[in-house]
């Protein structure tokens, strides 16, 4: 009798705590859940803005690669009109350059709206393929921006703004539209020293250098809309230099 009272006090676990110990481990469940899926998220936006970044680094170094291998073609600009000194370096602008293999190649930002999906991207063109870059024309011009990146404002800030390695003109002068005929539409009338036309060259500096500002964003919906854009500054020198800098007109 006695043996059997002890074996009724023998039982297991009552129903609340069941109840409690089920929605402790659900609660942990949750947690653990919650933590994972703000991690894989964390690791998503990284991974997708360090390929953005990427992609952006590919594009600057793609253009500084033919900046510091090539030369700035002054000509271009003069055939253009272009006055580098004046120029209204707000608005778009195409750099153009000549590299090792003595080809015009030019880089711009594509014609259209701005923002995303509106394909603004860097394009690239050699007239060594297509035999002229005609500016106004789309032909001849290759994107190379990736999909995922839209180019929102590009500028290329060119100095010295005459070319270091011509020679000043001794053309006497009485205001700078005397200096026209020079060839050059960096060409400046000394007036009131040797009334001779002088290069413009923004600077002491001989070495041919590019300013890129450019900011670029990406539509990727797994990064934050606040770090969806990015702006970078650069300035880059030609590594060419042959001869010896006789403009010494700054």
């Amino acid at each position: 009798m006695h043996q059997a009272i002890k074996n009724s006090k023998q039982g297991g676990f009552t129903l609340i705590e069941m109840i409690v110990a089920l929605s402790i481990f659900v609660m942990i469940i949750l947690i653990v859940v919650n933590v994972f899926v703000v991690i894989n998220n964390t690791q998503r936006k990284t991974v997708a803005m360090q390929r953005v970044q990427d992609d952006v680094r590919y594009l600057l170094e793609a253009v500084a690669q033919e900046i510091r291998l090539g030369t700035i073609n002054y000509a271009h600009y003069g055939d253009m009109e272009y006055d580098l000194h004046e120029l209204d370096t707000e608005g778009e602008f195409v750099l153009a350059l000549t590299n090792q293999a003595d080809e015009q190649i030019f880089f711009r930002r594509s014609p259209g709206a701005l923002g995303p999906g509106t394909g603004t991207k860097v394009q690239y063109c050699s007239e060594a393929g297509t035999g002229v870059c005609d500016e106004e024309a789309g032909t001849g011009w290759y994107d190379i921006t990736p999909e995922s990146v839209e180019i929102t404002n590009l500028r290329f800030i060119i100095t010295p703004s005459a070319d270091p390695m011509a020679e000043a003109a001794e053309t006497a002068c009485a205001d700078d539209g005397d200096c026209d005929d020079a060839g050059l539409f960096s060409y400046r009338c000394d007036s009131g020293g040797d009334d001779t036309c002088h290069y413009s060259t923004d600077g002491g500096n001989f070495q041919p250098k590019v300013r890129i500002v450019f900011q670029a964003q990406t539509d990727d919906a797994r990064i934050s809309e606040s770090q969806r854009q990015i702006s970078i500054q650069t300035t880059i020198s030609s590594r060419i230099m042959s001869g010896r800098a006789i403009n010494m007109n700054y």
